[in-house]
């Protein structure tokens, strides 16, 4: 009887875990290709932001060749106020924006990891789809940022200096390409609001399992876009799992540089005159 009993338990856990498999690759399937699909918008929406620059200056930042481009403005949303790039004046150390500002890359979060076949797949994924990291602004002069990173030294939410200028330009590290992003409707009531809700998140775990949205656990991307949620903000595109694709498409945001390596040097693209 008792052996009766285990065998249709079995069944049932078996019977479960078929389901849960099934659901996660659809889920997936679906992932990839909503993300196929948002790949040309985006590129369209590249092009068209750098249609407008105007090439300014090529300059050295650690060695490292920077072509820089002011990207003229063009519609009554953009806006320049408290923008912090000014590659002239060293005392800035190129921090990048201001509060509330999203930074979102392409550069492989597995770049380091021991496993190549691991470092290739998260490779192609981050460079695809736009899932590499993203950083959102906590103050206005642009020096102070929060993330939610998985690493040797942390994993989870935590404050951090806003280096990608630094680590990215000046010590050439992997990051195809880096765009920053600004909030239409976020004024100073708001940005205050955004900026308390990011930093209740401190101290929360990581969230490897970007399939399954966890409460008090987070991914970089779903971090940003949670809080922004909170405060009356949708920058979700798709409102499918938050990706750096949702972001650059979302008409809540739009682009304010554009930050891409080609060959051995970089393109700056920042928003600026008239």
């Amino acid at each position: 009887m008792k052996s009766r009993i285990y065998f249709k338990l079995f069944k049932y856990i078996i019977k479960a875990f078929n389901i849960i498999i099934l659901s996660l690759l659809t889920i997936l399937v679906l992932f990839l290709a909503n993300g196929y699909m948002e790949m040309n918008a985006v590129n369209v929406k590249f092009n068209e932001f750098k249609n407008r620059a105007t090439l300014v200056d090529t300059i050295k930042i650690n060695g490292q060749t920077v072509r820089l481009h002011i990207v003229h403005k063009e519609y009554d949303f953009e806006s320049t106020e408290n923008f912090i790039f000014d590659p002239y004046d060293i005392t800035k150390k190129y921090y990048l924006g201001s509060i509330g500002d999203i930074v979102v890359t392409n550069r492989n979060p597995m770049r380091n990891h021991e496993s190549a076949i691991v470092r290739d797949v998260a490779g192609y994924f981050s460079n695809s789809f736009f899932v590499g990291h993203g950083t959102c602004n906590l103050d206005y002069d642009g020096k102070r940022m929060i993330e939610s990173v998985f690493s040797d030294d942390y994993d989870g939410v935590v404050e951090s200096v806003n280096d990608w200028i630094n680590s990215e330009v000046r010590h050439s590290n992997d990051a195809q390409m880096f765009v920053g992003l600004r909030a239409k409707r976020l004024n100073k009531e708001k940005a205050n609001e955004l900026v308390s809700e990011l930093k209740k998140c401190i101290g929360c775990a990581y969230n490897p399992i970007f399939l399954i949205r966890a409460k008090d656990k987070y991914y970089c991307t779903d971090l940003i876009s949670r809080c922004y949620e909170r405060i009356g903000i949708n920058i979700n595109y798709d409102g499918f799992f938050p990706t750096g694709y949702d972001f650059i498409l979302s008409d809540e945001l739009y682009l304010i540089f554009i930050c891409e390596r080609i060959d051995d040097y970089f393109n700056i693209y920042y928003l600026g005159g008239e």
